[in-house]
């Protein structure tokens, strides 16, 4: 038997001989799920008559403990468990699986037959595994002090500017010839494409250097790779024309549209340091920072505003889920006149694009300090930026 499943699963062990259920998770679950690697997923098992259930469970898979796998034994599953579990995989972004050990008489016609895994309890011809090492390619080393760079839009000269101020130096040809100590790191949010009219010197600037820089992947890269490639369908061509003016230069250019493609490929849906920080692209609700189903990777990746409202009134979840723990929070996408920090929620997208601002969030030790600088690059925009929060 060979099973694919993801982190944020729920595993629900259906049957009624218990030490049966435990044995086989021991020695058949566990050690093909908990990888030897730098930093092995987490994973917690619980037990539905336990006293502490529902405590132990929210606390396992609400943000930002956000435990991989969480193994739930029970030895029938009536359906008001059934829909408990399911309101709060929905409420916090986990998948449900069963192991169904065929000796407990319960119904499983609420769920799909993929969800469900017959097995037997000494059975040892499974195979599985699932999505942790795409999910590990986005958690950060410690010991480092992290810059983060808020949309740049092709203004390759504040980016120079602000990295020269962080310590590079360039030479002629734009390459790095002095970088910082290598206990610095840099992360770019994403979206270092469109609207500039440098989308050429920006893509050879960054390919030239992509080795001292972590990408973020933003919407708009996003977007033109998927558009270009053929994967995206009836796109509104007078949106795609006037905002996503990067694709006719990558597609008159080959080379540079395949230096293009190799940064998105590096680029990566957030990263995160655990229980310090993570950085997406777009600001969204707790409940989908850090997961990898595709619902979640939209959200990191891009929030629609709707232009006939305020602002500040759709990012008014912001402050509801704000807290004065760690970690922080920080993401661009929607341009302001300022940068702005509701506890650990820190946005950093301040328009350099239209005339404003660079800005960018140092983390050393848990604190924090906000650095911007002024851009001098021409915009188009017919109104000015709004002050948030």
């Amino acid at each position: 038997m060979e099973i694919k499943t993801s982190i944020h699963t729920l595993f629900l062990q259906v049957g009624i001989n218990r030490h049966g259920k435990d044995e086989f998770l021991k020695n058949m679950i566990l050690p093909q799920l908990i990888l030897d690697c730098e930093r092995p997923p987490q994973f917690v098992h619980l037990e539905q008559n336990a006293s502490d259930f529902e405590q132990k469970l929210v606390e396992a898979i609400r943000y930002p403990t956000n435990t991989e796998y969480v193994f739930i034994s029970t030895a029938h599953l009536t359906d008001e468990f059934y829909g408990y579990l399911n309101r709060q995989a929905e409420k916090n972004r986990y998948s449900i699986e069963i192991f169904d050990f065929g000796d407990s008489k319960s119904a499983f016609h609420h769920l799909d037959e993929e969800q469900i895994h017959h097995v037997d309890y000494g059975q040892t011809n499974i195979s599985i595994s699932s999505n942790y090492e795409a999910y590990e390619e986005c958690l950060l080393p410690g010991n480092k002090t992290y810059h983060i760079i808020g949309d740049t839009h092709e203004c390759i000269d504040e980016l120079k500017s602000l990295l020269i101020s962080f310590g590079f130096q360039f030479d002629k040809e734009d390459a790095v010839l002095v970088c910082p100590p290598s206990d610095q790191a840099f992360i770019f949010l994403g979206d270092f494409i469109d609207k500039g009219k440098q989308t050429e010197q920006m893509v050879k600037f960054l390919y030239k250097n992509w080795q001292y820089f972590y990408f973020v992947l933003g919407n708009h890269e996003s977007f033109v790779y998927k558009y270009i490639r053929g994967e995206i369908k009836g796109a509104n061509q007078k949106i795609v024309d006037t905002y996503f003016d990067s694709i006719p230069v990558l597609k008159a250019n080959p080379e540079l549209l395949q230096k293009f493609n190799f940064l998105v490929e590096h680029a990566r849906p957030f990263y995160e340091l655990k229980g310090c920080f993570i950085a997406t692209h777009a600001p969204c609700k707790n409940k989908y920072l850090g997961k990898l189903d595709e619902k979640s990777l939209r959200k990191m990746r891009n929030f629609h505003l709707n232009r006939d409202m305020p602002t500040q009134e759709q990012l008014l979840f912001l402050k509801k889920e704000a807290s004065n723990d760690l970690p922080f929070h920080f993401f661009g996408h929607v341009a302001s006149a300022n940068a702005f920090r509701i506890q650990n929620k820190v946005h950093l997208d301040t328009g350099c694009v239209h005339s404003n601002l660079l800005t960018a969030a140092t983390i050393h030790n848990q604190s924090l300090k906000i650095k911007s600088i002024p851009s001098h690059h021409e915009t188009t925009l017919d109104k000015k930026l709004p002050h948030l929060f």
